[in-house]
């Protein structure tokens, strides 16, 4: 395989991802990747977004495993006026955008949430998902905008799978805005919003947590866009607890620094986990 751009990904694992990207992709998908300068001074209230570097150094090396793949990076304090526009307040963000559609997601995609950035590189480049019929319908009937903002970690599975529907909603309808967040490296957003079980999930403001189904999701978007108060029922509500970063690898529960956050013991060296593996 020539000229793979160094980063997070060895070169074995790159080869496996470069076969899927090219069984799955369809059209062209931008990556928009914003970060800050070191030498920007950073507020006691504001998380430094420390994985910067390796959120720019995965996106350039995706894009040199397939040619519709392109990265152009931004910085949030040099172009400001941008950065408003797009909704960008925190660094890293990656937006990606094909099709009309654009999805963004703050953070290191690392551990399991890798797989679930290349699940929504699949349906933005494809701009259609496994939704059903109905639910498409009803998605790309909504008229007026909604923000759908996902707090999600790498360690556990339910995150992954609210990523994913997340995602599948975006491509549907395009008054939604869907922006994913990994939360485990904002400590300090963690406590402004007073985060103690993962996933969180808020749409234009209405918080819930826990994992939503394709149907459950619709009917309680359905529901706030009517102005309706009631919250969805749903038989079981699926959460893990909160921990930061720091916290996990203080635990233990995640290998040496140095390691890409949301390591599981004995995962692949990049900690990126590959589609397919257990």
């Amino acid at each position: 395989m020539a000229a793979i751009a160094k980063g997070p990904l060895p070169r074995s694992e790159a080869a496996s991802v470069q076969r899927l990207l090219h069984e799955r992709l369809s059209r062209r998908v931008a990556f928009d990747v914003w970060t800050l300068s070191p030498s920007t001074v950073v507020t006691p209230d504001r998380d430094p977004g420390i994985h910067s570097d390796e959120v720019l150094a995965l996106a350039r090396q995706l894009a040199t495993l397939h040619p519709g793949l392109s990265v152009t990076p931004y910085d949030l304090e040099r172009h400001a006026d941008r950065a408003r526009e797009e909704g960008i307040t925190m660094v890293p963000a990656t937006v990606l955008r094909s099709t009309g559609r654009s999805i963004q997601t703050v953070g290191y995609f690392s551990g399991a949430l890798f797989q679930a950035l290349l699940d929504l590189l699949w349906l933005i480049s494809n701009g259609t998902s496994p939704v059903t019929p109905a639910t498409r319908a009803a998605l790309q009937a909504i008229d007026t905008d909604v923000v759908m903002e996902a707090l999600v970690t790498p360690y556990d599975p339910f995150s992954v799978q609210l990523a994913r529907l997340l995602g599948a909603f975006a491509v549907e309808s395009k008054r939604i805005h869907v922006r994913i967040i990994e939360i485990t490296e904002f400590r300090r957003l963690a406590e402004q919003r007073m985060v103690t079980e993962v996933p969180v999930l808020t749409i234009n403001g209405r918080r819930s947590v826990g994992l939503w189904n394709e149907s459950t999701l619709l009917e309680q978007l359905q529901r706030i866009l009517a102005g309706n108060e009631e919250p969805v029922v749903r038989d079981r509500i699926y959460t893990a607890p909160y921990i930061s970063e720091e916290e996990a690898r203080a635990l233990g529960s995640q290998p040496p620094p140095g390691t890409p956050p949301g390591t599981p013991p004995g995962q692949t060296a990049s900690g990126l986990i590959l589609p397919g593996s257990p």
